[in-house]
Order: C-alpha cells, then structure tokens, then sequence
C-alpha cells in the first residue's frame, strides 16, 4: 500500500512496519517502528522527542532472516507528539541523506508480504 496524496512527500511511500534501532547524536540507541518508508525518508515512530535538524543513524531490519540490518542516516525534519501515547510517544521524519536506492526492491517485498497477511487495510 501507497501513499501519493500528501504533497510533502516527493516519492512513492510505502506503508510497513519495520523495525528500526535508531541513534542519534547523543549516540544512545534507541528502538524506532518505521510506519512509512520512501528511498528518500521515513515516518518513524520513537519513544524519544528529538529536534528538527539533528542527525539520526538508522538500523533497518527488512527481512525475517538473520541478515545484517542496513544502515540509513539522515536528518529529523518534524517530529510531533503522537495523540496515542502509549509505547510510541512521538513520531517523526527523518529525510535520508542520500537515498536508499539499493534497497527498495526490499522494502517493496517487505509491504507485499505485510500487506497479504493483512497489517494494512
């Protein structure tokens, strides 16, 4: 499933859960849940207010093998409090530093596979 509506986002969005450990430049790690990814950024939910303009190093898990997480890193460019405020407090965007190309065909897989066991309706 597809996000193209909003006119912030310049590239087709992809709605998945990722799992995602995320540092930032207080080099804590912390644990994030992608909600929505492009090859350029991503919506992420965090436990964690962080200011726009800081710097973000992120871990993605994008199979359910035991692969090696691939790295992305950009910058927060919102970060709002979420209404629902239970585990994930905020949520927020990160625009990548360079685009993460190499692994959409991943992240297209990872949707399929979330999307036909019905996560998203």
């Amino acid at each position: 499933m597809t996000d193209s509506n909003d006119d912030r986002r310049r590239d087709r969005r992809d709605y998945s859960c990722i799992p995602a450990y995320m540092e930032s430049k207080d080099e804590t790690q912390y644990l994030a849940l992608i909600r929505d990814v492009s090859t350029r950024g991503a919506r992420l939910f965090v436990q964690k207010s962080l200011p726009i303009g800081d710097p973000v190093h992120l871990s993605l898990y994008l199979s359910g093998q035991s692969q090696d997480p691939r790295p992305a890193t950009g910058l927060v460019v919102r970060c709002e409090p979420r209404a629902v405020r239970e585990v994930w407090q905020y949520e927020i965007a990160v625009e990548f530093d360079a685009p993460i190309d190499d692994y959409a065909e991943e992240i297209a897989d990872l949707t399929r596979r979330q999307t036909d066991m019905g996560l998203f309706k």
